[in-house]
């Protein structure tokens, strides 16, 4: 049972829904729409991630049910362009009362965005530069939707759906990011940018809510923030190391 929480990050394993998982000679069915997205019943990686993002999303309602913290916000990573379960990610964007939505936007983002991260060897220039690597953060966060929304912090052209997106100085030279060909280990490490970013931003919309009355409504309830809440550093920790979450 976890305490009442201002915010909370999630990064359940990608392996069974990132793009690249064509490249895997696993014998698995793929996510498609035969099997709803769902992926091979068979096949264990893809039963976890099921079951991690159907917990998640349990997290995220039992929060948001308790006293006061109707606000509670969240944010949940994995690739961008990758195969998710439809109908999971119809609750996850839905905040529909009859069937617990969580009401949550996706936010495209990459990380040479953010100037940070992994390092990669740039096409026919023979020296590092910092990575692509999409990524897609489903959240329920206005400040973030709002600064980083419709493709702000994503490398590329501009699109009718993500009209703010812009290029990096390494667009159209990134290798082929998470292939068989590169380092998938340390693609997932989160950018120390991105990190303090997003944990600025989350501490700034909870801020506010933590003096409305509906936050403490009754003393019985009242929680010493310092004892409630994580501040931006232990929020810092728990985002690079996803496991403890």
């Amino acid at each position: 049972s976890l305490p009442r929480l201002d915010a909370a990050h999630f990064s359940p394993p990608c392996t069974s829904t990132t793009s690249v998982r064509r490249y895997d000679l696993n014998g698995f069915e793929r996510r498609g729409p035969c099997n709803e997205y769902y992926g091979d019943k068979n096949d264990a990686a893809s039963s976890d991630f099921n079951q991690y993002l159907q917990k998640i999303m349990d997290i995220i309602r039992d929060q948001r049910s308790r006293l006061g913290n109707s606000g509670f916000v969240f944010t949940i990573e994995q690739p961008y362009g990758g195969s998710y379960p439809t109908d999971l990610i119809k609750i996850l964007e839905n905040d529909v009362p009859h069937r617990h939505g969580c009401g949550a936007t996706a936010v495209q983002i990459s990380y040479c965005k953010f100037l940070s991260g992994y390092l990669e060897k740039v096409h026919n220039l023979g020296k590092p530069a910092f990575c692509n690597k999409p990524t897609v953060l489903w959240m329920n966060c206005d400040s973030i939707i709002e600064a980083w929304g419709k493709g702000q912090r994503l490398c590329g052209l501009p699109k009718h759906e993500l009209p703010r997106c812009n290029p990096c100085q390494w667009y159209g030279k990134h290798t082929s990011q998470g292939s068989v060909k590169e380092n998938r280990h340390d693609t997932e490490r989160f950018p120390h940018r991105l990190v303090t970013a997003l944990a600025e931003l989350l501490e700034e919309s909870c801020g506010l809510r933590r003096c409305e009355q509906e936050t403490y409504a009754t003393s019985d309830q009242r929680v010493p923030p310092s004892k409630d809440t994580h501040s931006v550093e232990a929020f810092c920790h728990l985002m690079r190391n996803p496991a403890m979450l």
